[in-house]
C-alpha cells in the first residue's frame, strides 16, 4: 500500500522538478558551496537520492519496566516527510522553483496524518514554508505561515506540558525571531522593535545565553541599525559576539556574521578605520576556513568596497580632489569572478 502512495507521489515529484526545469544536482553542488555554519547534518547529501530519502520513521517506545510498544509512522507522514525533507533542502540551498509545491505537499499530508508526531512534523514545514516565502519575497504571505507554525507548536507545548515527547523550546523561539524579522520586512521597524525587545526580555527572564539567543540579538542588532540607531545597535552586537565567539568559536561563521554588522554601524557613524579592521579580520577568518576563492568571501568583498566608496565620496567633499575607488573596484571584480565561477557568467 505504501509502494503504491509512493509511486504515485514520486511521479508528481519528478513532474514537478522537470516542470521547473530543476536538475536533480544543482542543489547538491550549491549545498556543498554553503557556509559550514548554515549547512545540516552531511547526512542530507547521503539521502539526497530520491530513493534513499525514503526511509520509514518507525519508533521504538518504552512504556514501563518490561512493556514496550512500537509506533509506526502512518501512510501519509512517511510520504510527507519525504517530501518535507526534499523541501528543506532545496529551501536550504536557495528557494528553487517547485519548492512550495513540495513542501505544500507535505504540509498537507501531515495535516490529514493520524499520529501526534505529525503535528510536529506539520509545524517545521509551516517553517519551511514561511522561510521560502521570505527567501522570494512574500513576506506576508511568510508571516501567516510562521504565525501558523508558531501556533501548532505552541498547541503542542500546552498538551505534551511536563513530557518529553512535545516540540522543543527552540522551535518556539525559531518563530517569535522569524515574526519579529517579518514584521520588519513588511515595513513596520517599530513593530518589529517591541517584538524583538519582548522576546530578548523573555530569554533574559529564562537566563539564557546561547547560540540562538545570539542569533536573536544580531538580527535586533540589525533592525536598530535600520533605525539609524547605531549606539545602541552596537551594544547588542557586542554582546551577541560575545555569546557567537564562546559557542561556535572566533573564526565561525555566527561570529564573522555579527563583526560584518558591527563594522556597518562603524561605518554608519563615520568610523571607516575601524569598519575596515573588522571587515580586513572577518575577510581572514573567511580565507582561512575556505580559501580565497568561496562564495563566502562575496558578502565581505561587497562590504568592504561599499565601506571605502564612503569612504572616498567624503573624502571627495572635503578635499575637493578625485578619489581613488580603484581597491573597491578590485574588491567587486573578486567578486564577480568568485559568483561567475559558481554560477556561470548570465
Amino acid at each position: 500500500e505504501i509502494a503504491n502512495v509512493l509511486l504515485g507521489d514520486i511521479d508528481f515529484f519528478q513532474f514537478t522538478l522537470e516542470l521547473e526545469d530543476v536538475p536533480l544536482s544543482t542543489p547538491v553542488n550549491f549545498y556543498r558551496s554553503m557556509p559550514e555554519d548554515e549547512k545540516e547534518d552531511e547526512d542530507i547529501l547521503a539521502s539526497w537520492p530520491l530513493l534513499e530519502i525514503l526511509k520509514p520513521s518507525s519508533k521504538l517506545e518504552t512504556k514501563g519496566a518490561g512493556e514496550e510498544t512500537f509506533r509506526i509512522s502512518s501512510i501519509e507522514e512517511v510520504v510527507g516527510e519525504m517530501y518535507f525533507e526534499i523541501g528543506r533542502f532545496l529551501n536550504l540551498t536557495r528557494p528553487w522553483r517547485g519548492t512550495e509545491k513540495i513542501l505544500s505537499r507535505a504540509k498537507d499530508l501531515m495535516k490529514i496524518a493520524p499520529f501526534h508526531r505529525a503535528r510536529g512534523l506539520l509545524g517545521s514545514a509551516l517553517v519551511e514554508l514561511g522561510t521560502f516565502y521570505q527567501k522570494t519575497g512574500m513576506f506576508r504571505d511568510s508571516l501567516i505561515h510562521t504565525q501558523n507554525a508558531f501556533n501548532v507548536y505552541k498547541g503542542l507545548t500546552e498538551e505534551f506540558k511536563g513530557r518529553h515527547s512535545g516540540p522543543e523550546e527552540n522551535d518556539i523561539i525559531i518563530c517569535q525571531s522569524s515574526i519579529c524579522a517579518l514584521k520588519a520586512d513588511l515595513g513596520d521597524l517599530q513593530a518589529a522593535k517591541k517584538s524583538y525587545e519582548k522576546l530578548i526580555n523573555e530569554l533574559k527572564a529564562e537566563r539564557r545565553e546561547d547560540q540562538l539567543t545570539a542569533q536573536v540579538l544580531t538580527n535586533y542588532g540589525d533592525l536598530l541599525l535600520k533605525l539609524n540607531l547605531a549606539e545602541e545597535a552596537r551594544t547588542v552586537l557586542l554582546r551577541a559576539e560575545k555569546l557567537m565567539v564562546r559557542y561556535r568559536g572566533v573564526h565561525s561563521d555566527g561570529a564573522t556574521k555579527v563583526r560584518s554588522s558591527l563594522a556597518a554601524t562603524y561605518a554608519t557613524t563615520g568610523d571607516y578605520k575601524k569598519a575596515m579592521k573588522l571587515f580586513e579580520g572577518i575577510q581572514a577568518s573567511k580565507i582561512m576556513r575556505y580559501g580565497d576563492d568561496h562564495p563566502e568571501l562575496v558578502v565581505v568583498n561587497n562590504g568592504m568596497a561599499t565601506t571605502l566608496f564612503k569612504h572616498e565620496r567624503e573624502n571627495e567633499k572635503k578635499t575637493k580632489k578625485k578619489g581613488d575607488y580603484s581597491r573597491s573596484i578590485n574588491l567587486l571584480i573578486d567578486s564577480l569572478r568568485i559568483m561567475e565561477r559558481l554560477h556561470g557568467t548570465e
